[in-house]
């Protein structure tokens, strides 16, 4: 019997953390994950809401008085999302296997 009621409760955790986004911070409707503090910078990933419409993609991003350089666009950030177009800067040097996953 214990071990049923174990199975159960990772079973649960397992479901409750499979629609839990990790990410670093947002701003803007925009999600990022801090790539290196050292040289500041960041890449775009998906969050906690769908990305949907125009996107815009910033150069840069202020958080906590520090200015981030977006470098890079991380798998899986827009898939399976509702956007209508995107506009990415130059600063952009990196696009990741699957960024763009059943986007039509």
């Amino acid at each position: 019997m214990k071990t049923i009621k174990q199975l159960l409760i990772t079973i649960a955790v397992l479901l409750c953390s499979a629609t839990t986004y990790a990410y670093d911070f947002e701003v803007d409707g925009i999600y990022y994950n801090i790539i290196s503090m050292e040289d500041l910078t960041v890449e775009v990933t998906n969050g906690d809401i769908e990305y949907s419409g125009e996107v815009v993609i910033s150069s840069t991003v202020t958080i906590q008085s520090r200015i981030f350089k977006v470098i890079g666009i991380n798998p899986d950030a827009f898939d399976y999302s509702g956007i209508t177009s995107l506009t990415i800067p130059n600063s952009v040097t990196s696009i990741l296997e699957g960024s763009f996953y059943n986007c039509i």
